[in-house]
C-alpha cells in the first residue's frame, strides 16, 4: 500500500493541474482507486485522533497560578531528589592488581564498575541495560 500511496503523492502535481484545466488523465481512477483513497482517509483519521490527544494534553489550565505553582513544586522536588542523588558517593568494586609485561598496574573490573554506576541510579551511555533503570 506504502508503493501506491508514494505513486499517488508523485502523480498528484500534475493530476491537479490537469484537474484545474478541466481534463484529468484516462489513468487517474488506476491511482487513486478507492483502496488507496481508504488507506489515506485511515492514515488521516489515525493523525487527528493523535493531534486531538495532543491538545487536550496541552489545554490552559482553569487556573494559571495554581498550575505553575504545584509545577515548581514538582520541580523543587525533583531537584532536591537529584541534588541528594549527586551527593551520595559510588561505591566502586575492590582494586586488583595486575601486570602488564613488566608493568604492576591497578585495574578494577569493568562490569562491576558499569553495574555500581548503574545501582546508584545514573545511565551509562552507550549501555544497553539503560533500558531497565527504574525511574
Amino acid at each position: 500500500m506504502n508503493d501506491r500511496l508514494s505513486q499517488l503523492k508523485r502523480a498528484l502535481p500534475g493530476y491537479l493541474d490537469a484537474w484545474r484545466e478541466g481534463v484529468l488523465p484516462s489513468d487517474w481512477g488506476q491511482v487513486a482507486n478507492p483502496e488507496v483513497v481508504a488507506a489515506l482517509l485511515a492514515e488521516w483519521e489515525a493523525l487527528s485522533e493523535l493531534a486531538s490527544r495532543f491538545e487536550t494534553a496541552t489545554e490552559t489550565p482553569s487556573d494559571p497560578d495554581a498550575f505553575w505553582r504545584a509545577r515548581a513544586e514538582l520541580m523543587a522536588q525533583r531537584n532536591l531528589e537529584l541534588s541528594v542523588q549527586l551527593a551520595t558517593p559510588i561505591r566502586l568494586p575492590g582494586v586488583r592488581v595486575a601486570f602488564f609485561g613488566y608493568v604492576k598496574t591497578a585495574v578494577m573490573d569493568a562490569r562491576q564498575v558499569k553495574a555500581a554506576i548503574r545501582d546508584a541510579g545514573f545511565l551509562i551511555d552507550g549501555d544497553d541495560k539503560n533500558d531497565s533503570v527504574p525511574s
